[in-house]
């Protein structure tokens, strides 16, 4: 795949999400832009993109990913199948913080949802088509593992770095 210049993968990013799908059958990456991240994701696996954009979905590059158009509050209207890893790219900041958190907690108890993989701006970032502002404290007292870095995301940014948040299930991947 050749990444869109304007949405260039970011290393970090990239190894934290391989790491973190390893072992996973089908991924819904939730605003996936172009694709970028979704295609770095090895091919073995199902990967759907949804994204709301449509020029965004027509710019995708690769393929052999399912890309679905749609908005991440109606996924499940949008026939995605029984996943069981969603993820969350510099996306959930993109609803206001009522319908990300209870979109997340239904995610959280659908049995086949084994994994939910979230990174973004911890605080406030200034980006007008940002609804929410993110705070890692919120995503650990819904149970998640978060890891969060200062120094990363745009340098002119009012947000306090960023931070990756995983939520994980006990017990098999059901396929």
């Amino acid at each position: 795949m050749i990444p869109d210049q304007n949405h260039q993968p970011d290393d970090r990013i990239v190894e934290w999400l391989r790491t973190e799908a390893k072992g996973a059958r089908h991924i819904v990456d939730f605003g996936c832009g172009v694709g970028v991240y979704t295609s770095l994701i090895p091919a073995e696996r199902i990967r759907t993109g949804v994204d709301i954009h449509r020029p965004f979905l027509e710019r995708c590059k690769d393929d052999s990913l399912d890309l679905v158009q749609g908005s991440m509050l109606n996924w499940e209207k949008l026939e995605l199948g029984k996943f069981d890893t969603a993820v969350f790219i510099d996306s959930i900041e993109h609803v206001a913080w009522n319908q990300g958190r209870r979109m997340l907690q239904y995610l959280k108890a659908r049995k086949h949802v084994r994994r939910i993989l979230i990174f973004g701006p911890a605080g406030y970032h200034p980006q007008i088509d940002h609804k929410a502002t993110l705070n890692p404290k919120d995503f650990r007292k819904m149970g998640f593992r978060v890891v969060e870095d200062p120094n990363f995301h745009h340098t002119r940014s009012t947000s306090r770095g960023a931070f990756f948040a995983v939520l994980r299930k006990r017990g098999p991947i059901p396929g």
